[in-house]
């Protein structure tokens, strides 16, 4: 093994010294070529040792790094080292001739490597694929370098300005800085320098009083011009840092998070990444809408909340058991948040737009669903004051969740009634669901909360909406789904008859009258056109059709001639 890396040193030493003397350009490429190679294959022989060279390199050595981004392996591998080498924390060697004041190299020596490699053409590939991690091991040196102070006029690297020009010279400070905008170019990602430099963005990053503003500047910008999927990728990074140990990388990634949450524009290019098909990104979007909650204060978070919530909550009956899960537990999170900063009647619809489905969703058997259900929905009655229901959601197990969601049910009808209809569509929206756990959720729902109405004095169009919304399920393929069903309509048409309990002679003969239902519990504008019908049979039995205001009138007159002729034929014969 000694023996071979020996042999790399020697090749790559011999080829370097012959660069000097070789002018001749089929010979010169043939060399480097084979540089190339052999930093593809011994990467991390070969980037130390032409990282060591002298600062500032000559014509061969930036000629040598250049090559290396022309071979996508070879790019790659030496991008991975690169990146390695200013993630490390700086180590001060005992016996180091320079002070802690100064500027370790080798870092520095980095970046004058991606300045060189990142502005091939061909390299755009690979620094797209390493861009995130790259981009942040970049930002971090920057912050470093520019709070060391390096010594003025330390120049370590020279940039051709093309013929007739002199070469630009740069200190460490600068030459971060250029590593930077070289990356952002090198990757294609024009139209982010050009907003960056318009907003003085590279003058606020090299002042160490000033930097996080010019992170704040770099994240408009990617915010504004990236896709969806690029910003998913570098928040992804970001994530493990927000709580990193150390303090630089704590704050940087703060930064971009405080200031992400400032842009409007943001909170959509999250929420799209709501619907993607692939359960990780969807997850980790839920996660990143959830931190943005944590690093914001007073009216800002409840402005916030109601800007991601709406998607969110939409997730607490996905398919995909991990964003299920992710998205109740920081349902819940975000309103532990949010209750800090006395939420109001806005923040209250929302939780009312939420309640159902996590109804629905705890009616499974899955312990971990029924655990962060119990938690959000304690959440939710600690914001709206429910004592009651706050304790019942604490204590709730597998074995009593069933019995839970029956007192859940009565408290809502009793203390929120004017809401009853709206609860009622939004279960009624599930029993078409295609998982067969919220059609029969969303019929025990039904069966549950209208068992606590007085169906004789509901309007007989909602007691049509809701029969004609659960016939279709007492054909549903799934055995369970068509008990509840049957159930349900079992109940609702034997609580809505006057023959549902033992009447008197004299209450049969009021029953027997056409029954006026009054109360409304649904809103007209809020019924479905598909579940709207004029008449319905209740086990061949027809709810009567209502009637002209004409017709009523003859109808009450009728019925109190026969009333009076009824009371007082019993008046003659108690006499």
């Amino acid at each position: 093994m000694f023996a071979i890396l020996g042999r790399v040193d020697d090749t790559l030493t011999g080829i370097y010294k012959r660069l000097s003397i070789i002018h001749e350009p089929i010979t010169r490429q043939e060399m480097l070529r084979a540089v190339c190679f052999l930093a593809g294959n011994n990467t991390k022989k070969v980037v130390p040792i032409l990282l060591d060279h002298n600062l500032p390199w000559d014509s061969n050595t930036t000629e040598l790094w250049r090559f290396l981004g022309t071979r996508r392996e070879t790019t790659l591998n030496v991008l991975q080292l690169l990146i390695t080498i200013l993630e490390e924390k700086p180590v001060q060697k005992v016996n180091s001739s320079i002070s802690d004041d100064e500027t370790s190299l080798q870092p520095v020596a980095v970046t004058c490597a991606l300045c060189e490699m990142l502005s091939v053409p061909g390299c755009r590939d690979a620094v797209q694929e390493l861009y995130p991690r790259l981009l942040l091991a970049v930002l971090s040196h920057v912050q470093r370098v520019i709070e060391q102070n390096p010594l003025e006029n330390m120049v370590v690297y020279r940039k051709e300005c093309g013929q007739g020009h002199r070469p630009k010279a740069f200190d460490p400070s600068s030459c971060a800085l250029e590593a930077v905008k070289t990356l952002l170019s090198g990757a294609g990602y024009f139209e982010v320098l050009d907003y960056v430099e318009e907003h003085r963005g590279w003058d606020l990053l090299s002042s160490p009083s000033e930097y996080y503003c010019g992170i704040m500047e770099i994240t408009s910008a990617m915010v504004k011009h990236f896709k969806p999927l690029h910003l998913h990728r570098i928040f992804n990074k970001l994530i493990p840092l927000l709580n990193s140990e150390n303090e630089h990388d704590k704050i940087m990634s703060r930064a971009f998070y405080a200031q992400a949450t400032h842009l409007r524009n943001h909170l959509p290019v999250l929420r799209e990444f709501l619907k993607e098909k692939e359960e990780r990104i969807a997850e980790q979007a839920v996660k990143a809408l959830r931190n943005i909650i944590y690093y914001m204060e007073g009216e800002e978070v409840k402005v916030a909340f109601c800007h991601i919530v709406r998607p969110l909550w939409q997730l607490i009956t996905d398919e995909r058991e991990k964003v299920r899960i992710s998205a109740i537990i920081a349902f819940g999170k975000m309103l532990k948040c949010v209750n800090k900063y006395k939420p109001g009647p806005v923040i209250h619809n929302e939780i009312y737009c939420a309640l159902v489905p996590l109804m629905l969703v705890m009616q499974g058997n899955n312990h971990e669903i029924l655990k962060a259900c119990g938690d959000t929905l304690a959440e939710c009655a600690q914001v709206m004051g429910w004592n009651q229901p706050r304790n019942l959601f604490r204590q709730m197990t597998l074995s009593d969740h069933l019995q839970v969601l029956q007192e859940m049910c009565k408290f809502l009808v009793r203390k929120c009634r004017r809401m009853v209809g709206d609860f009622l569509l939004r279960s009624i929206a599930y029993l078409k669901n295609p998982q067969p756990l919220l059609r029969e959720a969303a019929a025990r729902f039904i069966e549950f909360t209208v068992k606590n109405l007085n169906l004789i004095q509901v309007d007989r169009d909602d007691v049509m909406l809701l029969l004609n919304a659960l016939d279709d399920l007492k054909y549903d393929p799934i055995a369970s789904v068509c008990i509840a069903a049957i159930d349900t309509i079992t109940n609702i048409e034997t609580a809505c008859l006057p023959e549902a309990e033992p009447l008197s002679r004299l209450r049969r003969f009021f029953c027997s009258l056409p029954v006026q239902r009054k109360m409304k519990i649904f809103k007209d504008r809020e019924i479905p056109l598909k579940f709207k019908s004029s008449s319905k049979q209740l086990r061949g039995k027809t709810v009567p059709e209502d009637t002209s205001t004409a017709g009523q009138e003859e109808g009450e007159k009728s019925m109190k001639q026969k009333l009076w002729k009824l009371t007082r034929n019993m008046k003659r014969k108690r006499l």
